[in-house]
């Protein structure tokens, strides 16, 4: 079935497995969407699971990483995750995620660097449990982890690891591929074929609304912050 699904158009394999879910309505807007990879016209579903749409979101991703990466003076890469329960709680371990990734970038050692990375959900190799996991690279010449890692370690119940990702030049002295690879299309978006159809159920309903970006001082929510603020100090 999995080869099958491969082998066919990915509108037309994606629509399949709705349906097998009984997803009638999924299915129909992923038939419809345009297949075209242009943003200018065309109908679009806008759906994470739609692969023309996975793309035209990916590359929205990558633009913003890539703004954000270019004003960096240094970049470090880190890896934040936390291992799910089972296979059932993949929606609640990826709020807890992205609540911890906030908890923690006000800790100290990285309190007030500029950041910027994306979320990506992962099934184990014995695809017994999810390890959604934050890719973040952080403007910063070095980083003392352990502390920051054992006190992570703690606060997810031993669940959850934080540390430096091993040296890439190859991905690290090229801006664009540092973006290309945080909004891999595929993270959000499983090629047809690849999960069995009840596995790509409990994922497409885990993920649904959940946000991939990650950013930290310096995105648009810190600039928000101060204009406010200076809105307040010119009126006193």
């Amino acid at each position: 079935m999995k080869l099958s699904l491969q082998l066919q158009d990915p509108q037309d394999a994606r629509a399949w497995e709705f349906s097998y879910l009984n997803q009638f309505d999924r299915a129909h807007w992923v038939t419809r969407c345009s297949n075209s990879m242009d943003t200018l016209g065309g109908r679009t579903c806008k759906m994470r699971q739609c692969p023309a749409c996975s793309l035209r979101a990916s590359r929205d991703l990558a633009h913003r990483i890539q703004t954000v990466a270019r004003r960096m003076e240094h970049r470090l890469s880190l890896i934040i995750s936390l291992r799910s329960t089972g296979l059932w709680d993949l929606r609640e371990t990826l709020r807890s995620l992205r609540s911890f990734v906030t908890v923690v970038h006000r800790w100290k050692g990285l309190a007030g660097l500029t950041a910027v990375g994306a979320i990506e959900p992962k099934l184990t190799a014995a695809k017994r449990a999810w390890v959604p996991h934050a890719h973040v690279v952080v403007d910063a010449k070095a980083l003392v982890v352990g502390p920051l890692a054992d006190r992570y370690h703690d606060l997810t119940n031993g669940l959850g690891t934080l540390m430096l990702a091993a040296p890439r030049p190859d991905l690290f002295e090229s801006i664009p591929m540092i973006a290309t690879y945080f909004s891999k299309p595929e993270s959000w978006c499983p090629f047809p074929g690849s999960m069995h159809p009840q596995m790509f159920g409990i994922f497409a309903d885990a993920v649904k609304g959940v946000q991939r970006l990650v950013e930290w001082n310096g995105g648009r929510r810190g600039r928000r912050k101060r204009r406010h603020s200076e809105v307040e100090a010119h009126a006193a």
